[in-house]
């Protein structure tokens, strides 16, 4: 992937197109599962859902770079995810699982 960069990017444009299209439901909500969120009212959860912005990752595609600055909370629909910390693998978060909160907090 990494020899076709603007290639992978269309792909991932479409693959997000194509999420979009699928309506977030209560069942489907992943923030709904969050500690974080857990004890918030279903109003909270929608408003909040209607500004969800779906993306689409390949495997072992790097999705936050080590002490880089972020605005943004991911929520893993699918798939696992590798923690890395100075290179090394320090954790593993799957399916339902949320990361980022800190950064959307403030």
């Amino acid at each position: 992937l990494a020899e076709f960069p603007r290639e992978m990017i269309q792909f991932q444009e479409v693959g997000a197109a194509r999420l979009e299209k699928i309506p977030i439901t209560v069942e489907t909500n992943l923030f709904r599962q969050q500690m974080l969120f857990r004890d918030s009212p279903l109003e909270f959860i929608d408003k909040l859902s209607q500004s969800l912005h779906r993306k689409f990752f390949f495997a072992n595609q790097k999705i936050i770079k080590e002490g880089a600055d972020s605005n943004e909370m991911y929520a893993i629909a699918q798939g696992r995810v590798i923690v890395e910390k100075r290179g090394m693998s320090v954790g593993e978060l799957e399916t339902g699982c949320a990361f980022g909160e800190m950064a959307v907090l403030g």
